[in-house]
């Protein structure tokens, strides 16, 4: 069992680091096919678990989800 537990069409936050600041994004699940997390709006690809599953090498930002608890 994974630590967060994921679902399509779930409401999620999107955390991004860069600059030593993190955001913070509302976002929602669009699918999860073969162990991957795909967001409405976003190229990103996330595992089960949270974590970005492609690195920012341009800019260096960091990226992982987690369920949303209103804190955006």
């Amino acid at each position: 069992m994974n630590k967060y537990m994921f679902q399509e069409g779930q409401t999620v936050t999107l955390f991004v680091k860069g600059a030593g600041v993190v955001s913070r994004e509302k976002r929602e699940i669009e699918s999860i096919q073969d162990e991957i997390i795909n967001l409405v709006d976003s190229n990103k690809e996330f595992s089960l678990d949270g974590k970005c599953l492609t690195k920012d090498e341009f800019f260096g930002f960091e990226f992982w989800i987690k369920p949303f608890e209103g804190d955006c």
